[in-house]
Formats: C-alpha cells, sequence, structure tokens
C-alpha cells in the first residue's frame, strides 16, 4: 500500500491495513507506530484521530518528500556558514531502528548505512566553528525516547551559551 493509498483510506475515514500490517496507515505514519509507550492513552487517542481523518497531513508529508531533492539542491547551492553559534548533531547508534528491543542482527550492509549515515549527520559540523556531534550509543533513532537526557544535555549547552555575554 502506497503513502496514496494511506492518503485515501483517511478521506474515506476507513482503516485499511497498510504495507506495515498489522498496523493501520495512520499507526505507521507515527514514529515507532501507535500507540506510542512513551505517551499518554489520551495523547495516543487524539493522534489516532487526527491521523485517520486530517487529510491534510498526507498532503503535507507528500510534499515534503516531493520537495526534498530541491531542497537539498537549494541548501547546497546557498550554503553558508554559522560563524560560532552552537550547533549540536545528535546521532543515533542505531539508524533506521524504531525500537531498540527489536533491532536486527547486524549485517555488513547495515553496518555500512551507520557508517554512512554517521558521516552524513557529520559534515553539518562544518556550519559552525562552535559545533559538536554528540553520540547517542544506546538509543533507536529516537534518541528522545531512548536516552533524553541527551537532547536535554545538548539543548541546555546551546542555552547556556546563548546566555553568556
Amino acid at each position: 500500500m502506497s503513502e496514496l493509498d494511506c492518503r485515501a483510506q483517511a478521506v474515506a475515514g476507513s482503516a485499511v491495513t497498510s504495507w506495515a500490517a498489522p498496523q493501520t496507515c495512520a499507526e505507521h505514519f507515527f514514529f515507532r507506530g501507535l500507540p506510542e509507550a512513551e505517551w499518554s492513552p489520551e495523547l495516543n487517542a487524539k493522534v489516532l484521530e487526527i491521523a485517520q481523518t486530517k487529510v491534510a497531513m498526507y498532503d503535507a508529508d507528500a510534499s515534503e518528500i516531493e520537495q526534498t531533492p530541491a531542497d537539498e539542491t537549494y541548501l547546497q547551492q546557498h550554503r553558508r556558514s554559522f560563524g560560532s553559534r552552537p550547533i549540536r548533531v545528535l546521532t543515533s547508534g542505531n539508524h533506521a531502528v524504531g525500537h531498540l528491543e527489536s533491532k536486527p542482527a547486524d549485517t555488513p550492509k547495515h553496518l555500512k548505512y551507520e557508517q554512512e549515515a554517521t558521516l552524513a549527520q557529520g559534515r553539518w559540523l562544518t556550519l559552525s566553528s562552535n559545533s559538536k556531534q554528540i553520540f547517542a550509543h544506546h538509543s533507536s533513532e529516537y534518541i528522545q525516547f531512548d536516552e533524553p537526557d541527551t537532547g536535554i544535555n545538548a539543548i541546555r549547552d546551546v542555552y547556556d551559551q546563548a546566555k553568556r555575554p
């Protein structure tokens, strides 16, 4: 089932099963699926309701995907330095892994992907003379859930620097 099929599902108000069975399309498009264990039952219910009824959400997602190549080209053509503004790049040790408990075994192909993703994220470091790549080795790609202190500390570091004269 494609994203367009999921959009049609939202238009029709039906709960068609997606390619990530047994999840519905609505469940599939939200992080690690719904319900998200880190969220309250009320929040999970509201997010599911929105995903099942708000067609604009699927339109925005499709538009973002369509524009990605043009955005990348624009950013390459208009690259500039941020001087010494602090930039923190949070990098997971487990790219493309939604849940650590269901992490597949490492294969040479996946390890190569991990290395490429880490190096690609590292290229953001050239945008500022005050940049750091912070590794969350024990996290899925959702660092905010698995290692929230890593994100909080990075934000605190940048905030503290911004307060300095």
